[in-house]
């Protein structure tokens, strides 16, 4: 069984049930000044070093999000929120990497993309130590 890439907490009526995601959460990238975000549960136990050399923090072996870029834009601008140290990985559709620890302040990772190219963008919300679980926001924007 693969490892648990992302949990989300649905709520219907009064009654609230977790879901793990075992497949990666298909977005479209938010158009230009437009933000969207999503909500889920980051852990790991893979070095993030084995997928892009030199990148901090563990992931699970499955991408969090694939993020369809469909028209141009100035900037794809991805970044995280958490009480813990998280991680961000992003594989472009070039099939290279970009990763981030720190650059979003209070130990949050960014990573901004100028004229991103058109296809699909594989994102991994990893931790900063093996097995550390961190519920995060995740958020996605482009500017005007």
């Amino acid at each position: 069984m693969k490892a648990i890439a992302m949990s989300m907490v649905l709520v219907v009526g009064m009654v609230a049930a977790t879901v793990y995601a075992q497949q990666p959460r298909l977005v479209r990238a938010p158009g230009p000044g437009a933000s969207a975000t999503a909500v889920g549960t980051a852990s790991g136990t893979q070095r993030a070093s084995d997928r892009s050399a030199g990148c901090p923090g563990y992931i699970v072996e499955m991408n969090d999000f694939e993020i369809t870029v469909d028209r141009a834009r100035p900037n794809l601008r991805l970044n995280t929120e958490s009480s813990k140290d998280l991680v961000l990985l992003v594989q472009l559709p070039d099939g290279s990497y970009r990763c981030d620890d720190d650059s979003g302040g209070n130990q949050q990772p960014e990573v901004n993309i100028l004229n991103p190219r058109l296809g699909t963008y594989r994102v991994w919300i990893g931790v900063w130590a093996p097995n550390v679980i961190a519920d995060y926001r995740f958020r996605m924007s482009s500017d005007t």
